[in-house]
């Protein structure tokens, strides 16, 4: 057998290989005589149908399933001897498969780019940290206490809080008139309008309201981004809110014996874990960012393939299931999919350069935090432990945190003092 590699561009590969006939001929031999002894044919008893037979009724298949087989044995022992990182599933450009003659067959594929990662230490990144105050803890006691408590029908005026369900009539600039039924807003809620709460209050069932608004910038509606508008707001029903008591908040989480101090500390924890993630978060992504603009390199447009079809398959199956998605343009896509390709070639590059291995604490941390979601966390727990692929889901998020500690060693860092709120219930800005 003969096999060579040549380059055909920087990441990309040809193999082509040539395997002796008598190579090919043994194994087609083997394969027939094995399968005589096995095959069951109706008017021969068991190991006894003549070979003439089993060549004429599986001849073409067989020689086809080890053709295949010496392919792919060929293909995985060159690159395993060679050394060879692959890219992508290699592509079979060509197969010469003649009578009495040698088999001779061409493979193309890409390979992982050599990367040098850059050096970030005279980079430098702002690392945000929170301090919880009382008064932080004070108004996620109200917060809480308010999201746990019911709402009741409300025949009065309008107030900073109430929950109106209302009908729109929009007129945007250069646009016809459009309906929007039993739209709910909570008034003063920053998802509101800017400047339509004002306008609301004091109103009642019934009463239809007209306001003109310019949206703003950052408005999740691409469409309607900067435009003017002028809106009819006729309100359908109005709810007050009837916030829990703390003594019931602190037995929803789960606190037999009503002590403030206790419930404060609770909430405290749980306030500060939140924060924590949430400034990890945001850490981490600058981080990201530093990466890609630090390192170039060429990535291998078979894996930019796969990340596209990828990006295109959450989005039919969000499609499908009437899931909210983003609107993005074949541009946004490709992008996206150049983007994680990039960032996941540099983190394993990360992995391998510092021999980072899943900390066992923090991957049962992680999945604790995942299973407070649910009714029974011990039972997901179990569930995460026993699921080697549920297990390696949450392995990558904690390989990530890792690999962003391991580069911030690295890197120059100073720290901004920030306030609970402008963290976790930032205002819209545009």
């Amino acid at each position: 057998m003969s096999v060579s590699v040549e380059n055909t561009s920087n990441l990309g590969r040809r193999l082509k290989a040539n395997i002796p006939n008598a190579e090919l001929q043994d194994l087609l031999k083997s394969r027939m005589l094995k399968l005589s002894k096995e095959v069951r044919l109706k008017g021969f008893r068991p190991g006894k149908v003549p070979m003439q037979v089993i060549q004429k009724q599986f001849g073409p298949s067989v020689r086809q399933e080890v053709i295949s087989e010496l392919i792919e044995k060929t293909l995985k022992d060159t690159l395993t001897n060679d050394e060879i990182k692959l890219a992508g599933r290699p592509v079979i450009d060509d197969i010469e498969d003649k009578a009495d003659q040698d088999l001779v067959f061409s493979a193309s594929f890409e390979v992982f780019p050599e990367i040098s990662l850059a050096d970030l230490h005279e980079v430098e990144v702002t690392q945000k940290v929170v301090d919880v105050t009382e008064t932080d803890i004070d108004n996620m006691m109200s917060k809480l206490c308010r999201n746990m408590g019911t709402w009741v029908d409300s025949k009065g005026a309008a107030v900073e809080g109430s929950r109106l369900t209302v009908d729109f009539v929009r007129k945007l600039e250069d646009s016809d008139e459009e309906t929007q039924e039993n739209v709910v807003l909570e008034l003063g809620h920053n998802s509101v309008l800017p400047g339509l709460t004002e306008k609301l209050l004091g109103a009642t069932v019934d009463q239809t309201v007209e306001a003109e608004i310019t949206y703003p910038e950052y408005w999740g509606e691409e469409a309607v981004k900067g435009k003017k508008a002028k809106l009819k707001v006729t309100i359908k029903k109005s709810e007050d809110n009837q916030p829990i008591t703390e003594v019931e908040l602190a037995e929803k989480l789960g606190l037999k014996d009503f002590d403030k101090a206790k419930l404060q500390e609770k909430i405290k924890e749980r306030m500060e874990d939140e924060v924590k993630r949430t400034l990890n978060q945001a850490l981490q992504e600058d981080v990201l960012e530093i990466l890609l603009e630090n390192n170039d390199f060429e990535l291998p447009q078979s894996l930019i393939d796969q990340e596209l079809k990828a990006i295109n398959d959450e989005a039919l199956r969000k499609q499908q299931t009437q899931q909210p998605q983003e609107n993005m343009t074949e541009d946004e896509k490709n992008d996206s999919a150049i983007k994680r390709v990039k960032l996941g070639l540099l983190i394993n590059e990360i992995i391998g350069k510092y021999k980072i291995k899943a900390d066992g604490k923090l991957l049962r941390k992680e999945v604790e935090y995942l299973a407070q979601e649910f009714g029974n966390p011990e039972e997901i727990i179990n569930l995460y432990f026993s699921n080697q692929q549920l297990l390696s889901s949450v392995e990558r998020v904690v390989l990530l945190q890792q690999s962003i500690d391991a580069l911030l060693k690295d890197m120059k860092t100073t720290q901004k003092s920030v306030t609970f709120d402008e963290i976790m219930n930032p205002k819209l800005q545009g």
